[in-house]
């Protein structure tokens, strides 16, 4: 029987898909990116966004509040 390897995480996601994750729009997404808070690389004409921003992004943000 043949073992299947882990599917490794991307190291870049398109813009699109980004936003999706981070339930963003494009808009805010780019805002993001001009604040340095998201980093984006420049690959031929796509600007792919890097996992590692995302997750830092997310981790940044402070907890929700329980409703009272």
């Amino acid at each position: 029987m043949e073992q299947q390897l882990p599917i490794p995480e991307p190291i870049f996601v398109q813009p699109k898909i980004a936003a999706k994750i981070l339930n963003c729009g494009m808009t805010k997404l780019w805002e993001l990116v001009r604040q340095g808070r998201l980093d984006a690389r420049r690959m031929g004409r796509r600007t792919p966004i890097t996992m590692a921003s995302i997750r830092r992004y997310a981790d940044s943000l402070p907890p929700a509040r329980e409703a009272a």
